[in-house]
């Protein structure tokens, strides 16, 4: 694990070489001068906010010698200049490289030991839109987004409980995706919360290509006699709430706007969001209904085969069911 050494040209030249600065045209780079020390920022663009940015560029310009003199800590100068809220400081050069591909701001100061992350970053996202295969009649019109920070942000909106716990993971040795297990920590099955969470910390893959679908496959249980879903997906937030209410574990996965629902059993499909919505006399008719209808298409299709397939079982008063004249082929096979 390579550390930021206490040479500013140094830390300068491997940072450049790692982070792309002249060889992607997406890392911007900015030296300043900072109470007559050489200073650099490095962030990529499109994720810093430019009006933060310019605004915190612009104070530190104004700082004079005798302000930073006797400085030698980052962690001083971070205490003292810089106003972001989310700031703190690495001396791991590996952890800045990640952080500025992750959306960081990373600040160099020539003197100070270690650099600074600042999270200045915004995100390119689209709002939160009611996702089109969750329209309710009544209820919540949003949806998740792409971005997982502002899904977090619609959970904690719906459950205001201290007992709420976003715990973050990296997953990825390479795309480092970010991976969020949400749970009520005094609800929550703590078996399974043991299992998954331990199923995140030994991934071992290089990227999630296709998200929340690529974690699905790596951490569910390989049951090739099982055909029915392990995890359940769900785009709308009042959703997601409601399960985690319940003692469920809910997954988010950067990039994705679908969150995971753990645990998840075969009733759990016949449920919709406007059953939450509608009184209760309404809404468990309708999953009754809805139960009643999966059992006639599961049934009615042999039970047909089974009365057809001999005609002298037919009563009288179901004899147009049957073949009125023979054919080459046999009913399984018109079937």
């Amino acid at each position: 694990m390579e550390k930021i050494s206490n040479d500013y040209r140094e830390n300068v030249r491997v940072l450049d070489g790692l982070l792309g600065v002249g060889r992607s045209c997406d890392m911007v780079s900015r030296d300043y001068l900072i109470g007559g020390r050489r200073a650099r920022l490095w962030v990529v663009d499109g994720f810093g906010s430019d009006s933060i940015l310019e605004r915190m560029g612009a104070f530190w310009l104004t700082l004079k010698p005798e302000n930073v003199v006797g400085l030698t800590e980052m962690q001083d100068f971070l205490d003292r200049y810089i106003t972001f809220s989310e700031s703190n400081v690495t001396f791991d050069i590996s952890d800045a490289v990640t952080s500025v591909f992750l959306g960081k701001s990373l600040l160099a100061v020539e003197g100070l030991a270690g650099v600074a992350l600042m999270d200045a970053k915004g995100y390119p996202s689209r709002s939160v839109h009611e996702p089109p295969d969750g329209k309710v009649l009544r209820g919540s019109h949003d949806g998740f987004v792409e971005a997982v920070v502002p899904n977090m942000a619609l959970l904690r909106r719906r459950i205001r409980d201290p007992h709420l716990t976003m715990e973050g993971h990296k997953v990825g040795s390479r795309t480092h995706n970010d991976a969020v297990l949400c749970y009520l920590d005094d609800k929550v099955d703590q078996d399974l919360l043991r299992k998954l969470r331990g199923k995140l910390l030994g991934l071992d893959v290089r990227s999630l290509s296709m998200a929340q679908e690529s974690l699905a496959e790596a951490i569910r249980p390989k049951q090739w006699y099982n055909p029915f879903p392990k995890v359940r997906y769900t785009e709308r937030p009042d959703a997601a709430a409601a399960s985690i209410m319940e003692g469920s574990i809910v997954l988010m996965v950067d990039n994705s706007p679908s969150v995971m629902i753990l645990p998840t059993g075969f009733f759990d499909f016949t449920q919709e969001s406007n059953d939450y919505y509608f009184p209760p006399l309404v809404g468990t008719y309708l999953r009754v209904l809805r139960v009643t209808v999966f059992l006639l298409s599961l049934f009615i299709t042999p039970a047909w085969y089974l009365m057809v397939s001999e005609p002298n079982r037919l009563p009288g008063w179901l004899n147009f069911l049957s073949s009125p004249e023979p054919v080459s082929l046999s009913l399984l096979s018109q079937l």
